[in-house]
């Protein structure tokens, strides 16, 4: 029967939208409203076909049993409906199936309780793709809220429930209460999703022992890839019996008979609060790459990623239990958990028919707890083995307050954080990374915890100021002392029994970290004394060297101090070594150096440049003021970029005699520049520098054309420097004197409208010592820099086009060598680097000249220069001067 409609508002029995004995049921209707009264009703129902597209609506209505479709012997149940608002139900079904599939069907409840819902049922066949959705309503009542489920032989496949906005104190009947993505006896479960969201601090009694939550559930076969989505509830037990009770327990997967149960998700957030929870629980078979991640919820017995074991009492055949591998817990937020375990290879009671019954169980390996914040009262073990071997598992505390109560009893059952433990096996290479939190006192860490063997495991501890009640089976202990650490802390304290015996301790140390030569810094302390039998001691590569602020490398060493200390520490007659790249330090004085001793070639270009021939204005002052900007680079060894601006200002007097002609020029000067100077291996170091100075130049012209002139300048130079050495940032202000004079000589010879210049000329410049305070977050280093004398030579021609008394063009060439010119830079004891620009340096110029004359009372000068060797460049210089 199909396509039939039925809609019912009065008191009725049984109500069928179709029915048929033999055939198909398809596409059929009943609604039902107005608080009527029917004792069951089928969307569609056959007794020998497939029951499809078949649909309920029930309003304002209590009925016993509803189902969108039945398939009663053989023949598939599929994407049938059963919707239900503000209703009462004891038992409701999307589409139900006996000997085939129940595939597709939905259940809706809205605002409605019921006792039993399932989206769809198969007793022999697979129930796939199933959907529940409960949204408000009090689910009162409930037994059984499953997406898909298989009474016999088949899988429960992408099925879905999901149950929002219930209203406070839900609760679930006694009997076997469970709420499941998907659910078989024999078969396997894989992707179904049980979701409780935005239930609004609702509490879900689960009023049994047996009640739980699974994303899915096979009693004699596998689940694998289900997920369970919880937030914002509340999940307890309300039975006398709550010590031992499972109710309010979560699974994301939970296998019997030997199967997997693998890959299963388990999510809470949001104020989430239940018993226990279990990622995977293969009670038999192993439990492989599930993963729990818990967010600002509460979890009051344990939380598990991955088990295998007796772990709810179900009737299992004989067989070994697998292993617990792979499995993942992961704590955030402000959760609250009572202990937390990777991996859980519990024992389990086996039939062996040649010794009767006996416990066994599989290792627990690979497995991983992650920690980053929120609070954990009891143990934290990365995997735990009942009667096997924990193997390569992993704790990481990132955060959080581990440890807050103690158990009180004797050492093997105190809470402890293990990367492994394993009660009659080996714990062999398990791992606890600690780079953060709060260890609770009373808490034991250990590597890998067992009696029967333990090797290869390690501890690496990041932080500091811990405080542990038992610390032992690490074979390997890695301290990487945080920065910031002062000479006397201590990153870990024991209070009962410290045992290193046989392991490898190295420390791996900051060079930030402030530790002087004699000082130490406790890496473990007991004052009970630590045993170390057959320890060994050693630094970590790359980590072994601590600098001051004034960038002084010293290396560092591990030792037993006493019997109660072990310690990382810097020997007392460890000299050290200054860093190489403090050579970027005094190169700030190089750059100062050079760009005072440039400033000479303006003296002596504004002499030049304000120069005047005619005789009846002399003996008077012609004030001139000149200005350039340069861009140089000097090679020191490393090198320096600096760019910036040179201004000289005076008068310029010329005063006739016999048979020469005398200049005197007053002036003063001020010139400033920025820098970036770069050592080879790619160290930085910026700055900025200015200078404010006054001098006298004089000069005698002959009438042969021979000519004498000399300076004397003196002034200040002030600067600043910034930069980075050792991947720490450093800054100084500096100011020292400075003194320069130059001297030189040279012939004029004239042939028709050309000049020819050759000359030569020596500059002294000295740059005054200094002491500046080096800043860094190491601290403040006292650095001395001695004074800077500077002797350059120049060697030049300058050819220059009159082409009349007023106007003329020139160009020349030069060599200089530079004698001396290094920058010295003292720390105590230690001297860094020095920088230099000794050496040859050649230039060409270009200029155009404007004379002073009586008719002519404006001059100019403009000159470009070009330099190649150990500086390069170019400099561009304009000089104007008027005579009064």
């Amino acid at each position: 029967m199909s396509n039939s409609s039925l809609s019912i508002d009065g008191t009725q029995r049984a109500v069928y939208g179709g029915y048929t004995a033999d055939g198909n049921a398809e596409g059929n209707e009943v609604s039902i409203d107005n608080k009527s009264y029917v004792s069951d009703a089928y969307g569609g129902h056959t007794g020998n076909g497939d029951a499809s597209g078949n649909a309920v609506s029930v309003k304002n209505t209590s009925i016993p049993d509803a189902s969108g479709g039945v398939a009663a012997g053989k023949g598939s149940a599929s994407s049938n409906t059963v919707t239900l608002e503000n209703s009462m139900i004891n038992s409701v079904a999307g589409g139900s199936a006996n000997e085939g599939d129940a595939t597709g069907n939905t259940v809706t409840l809205i605002n409605s309780d019921a006792t039993m819902v399932y989206g769809g049922s198969a007793n022999t066949g697979n129930a796939s793709g199933n959907i529940v959705t409960m949204t408000g309503g009090t689910g009162n009542g409930i037994l059984f809220v499953v997406g898909g489920i298989v009474n016999g032989s088949g899988d429960a496949l992408d099925n879905q429930v999901t149950i929002t906005n219930l209203t406070k104190d839900t609760q679930f009947m006694s009997g076997m209460p469970v709420i499941a993505g998907g659910v078989t006896m024999d078969g396997k479960t894989a992707r179904n999703t049980l979701s409780l969201t935005q239930n609004n601090g609702t509490v879900i009694n689960m009023a049994d022992d047996q009640a739980s939550m699974y994303g899915g559930y096979s009693m004699m076969g596998s689940t694998s890839g289900n997920t369970v989505e919880i937030s914002s509830s509340e999940i307890r037990a309300i039975t006398g019996n709550t010590d031992d009770s499972t109710a309010g327990l979560v699974f994301g997967g939970l296998s019997g008979n030997g199967r997997a149960a693998d890959d299963n998700r388990v999510t809470f957030s949001g104020g989430t609060k239940v018993k226990g929870v279990y990622g995977g629980v293969g009670q038999i078979g192993s439990a492989k790459g599930n993963i729990v991640t818990i967010t600002d919820s509460s979890v009051e017995m344990e939380a598990v990623g991955g088990e295998t074991g007796d772990m709810v009492g179900c009737i299992r055949q004989p067989g070994q239990p697998k292993d617990a591998e792979n499995n993942q817990v992961i704590v955030n937020g402000s959760s609250t958990i009572g202990t937390v375990v990777g991996g859980e290879a519990a024992a389990a009671n086996t039939f062996d028919e040649k010794n009767g019954e006996v416990q066994t169980s599989g290792k627990s390996s690979g497995n991983t707890v992650t920690i980053n914040d929120g609070t954990v009262k009891n143990s934290v073990l990365g995997g735990h083995s009942a009667m096997s071997d924990a193997i390569g598992n992993t704790v990481n505390i990132a955060g959080g307050i581990i440890g807050t109560e103690s158990s009180g009893t004797g050492e093997a059952d105190d809470n402890a954080i293990a990367g492994g433990f394993a009660e009659e096996g080996q714990a062999n290479n398990n791992t606890v990374n600690i780079t953060g939190g709060t260890l609770g006192a009373m808490m034991s860490l250990y590597g890998g915890y067992s009696e029967k063997g333990s090797s290869g495991n390690t501890l690496n501890l990041h932080t500091k100021g811990n405080t542990v009640k038992n610390l032992g089976y690490f074979q390997n202990l890695n301290f990487y002392v945080p920065e910031g650490t002062a000479a006397g802390e201590t990153m870990v304290t024991v209070t009962g029994n410290a045992d290193v015996s046989k392991a490898v301790i190295q420390a791996g140390i900051e060079k930030t970290t402030k530790l002087a030569p004699g000082q130490a810094i406790n890496l473990i302390y007991d004052a009970g004394g630590i045993k170390t039998d057959g320890t060994s001691y050693s630094m970590m590569s790359g980590k072994d060297i601590v600098g001051d602020a004034g960038f002084v490398d010293r290396k560092a060493a591990v030792k037993k101090q006493d019997d109660n200390t072990i310690v990382v520490y810097v020997p007392k007659d460890e000299k050290g070594t200054i860093h190489p790249d403090t050579k970027i330090i005094p190169q700030d004085r190089e750059n100062g150096i050079n760009t005072i001793k440039n400033a000479g070639d303006l003296v002596s270009n504004a002499a030049e440049g304000a120069w005047k021939e005619d005789h009846d204005v002399d003996a008077k002052f012609v004030p001139y003021a000149i200005v350039g900007g340069y861009d140089l680079h000097y090679n020191t060894g490393s090198y320096i970029d600096s760019n910036g601006m040179a201004a000289n200002v005076g008068l310029i007097r010329r005063i006739r005699r016999d048979g020469a002609i005398d200049t005197v020029m007053p002036f003063l000067e001020y010139g400033r520049s920025n820098y970036a100077s770069f050592l080879d291996d790619g160290a930085r170091g910026d700055g900025r520098q200015h200078y404010t100075g006054g001098g006298v130049l004089l000069r005698r012209d002959l009438d042969d054309g021979k000519y004498y002139e000399g300076a004397i300048r003196a002034g200040r130079l002030k600067g600043d420097f910034h930069g980075i050495i050792d991947s720490t940032a450093l800054r100084y202000d500096s100011s020292a004197p400075y003194v320069a004079a130059q001297a030189g000589a040279g012939k004029i010879y004239a042939k028709d409208r050309d000049t020819y210049d050759l000359y030569g000329k020596f500059f002294w410049t000295h740059l005054g010592s200094d002491t500046a305070t080096i800043r860094n977050s190491r601290g403040e280093a006292k650095y001395e820099f001695d004074d800077i004398n500077s002797y350059r030579t120049r060697l030049g021609m300058r050819w220059t086009r009159n082409f009349d008394k007023v106007r003329s063009l020139y160009a020349g060439i030069g060599w200089d060598y530079e004698f001396d010119s290094k920058a010295r830079a003292f720390y105590d004891a230690y001297r860094t680097d020095t920088p230099t620009v000794k050496g040859s340096s050649e230039f060409l110029e270009l200029g155009w000249k404007s004379k002073v004359t009586s008719d002519h009372p404006w001059g100019v000068d403009l000159k470009a220069t070009g330099w190649t060797g150990k500086q390069e460049g170019g400099t561009l210089f304009a000089t104007v001067s008027r005579s009064f």
